[in-house]
């Protein structure tokens, strides 16, 4: 069931790009209390290598309907816009995120 949920997600993210941005806006709202309802807590480390160095990071509390979607959320949600923020602040220049696993 959730494997379905997630390929039907993945293959209706390319209609919410033509969608109007405050439309897109309700869909993420909507998915984050659907996820926080029917989902699992989830912790996520995250592996991430910028100029400056390799670092773990570590997120707690990430509800999901698997692994997979823990992983996508922890990346999407809460990784790459604080590394987005950093990068445009000039702390850090570039960064990968190399490994991500589930604790």
């Amino acid at each position: 069931m959730e494997d379905r949920i997630l390929s039907l997600e993945r293959r209706l993210e390319a209609l919410l790009r033509v969608i109007p941005q405050s439309l897109q806006d309700k869909v993420d709202e909507e998915k984050i209390v659907m996820r926080k309802e029917s989902g699992k807590k989830y912790k996520v480390q995250f592996l991430i290598e910028t100029d400056k160095g390799t670092k773990p990071i570590t997120i707690d509390n990430i509800y999901a309907w698997s692994d997979n979607d823990a992983m996508y959320v922890g990346s999407v949600v809460y990784v790459k816009p604080e590394m987005d923020r950093l990068q445009a602040n000039g702390t850090i220049r570039f960064y990968k995120i190399i490994n991500k696993k589930i604790i």
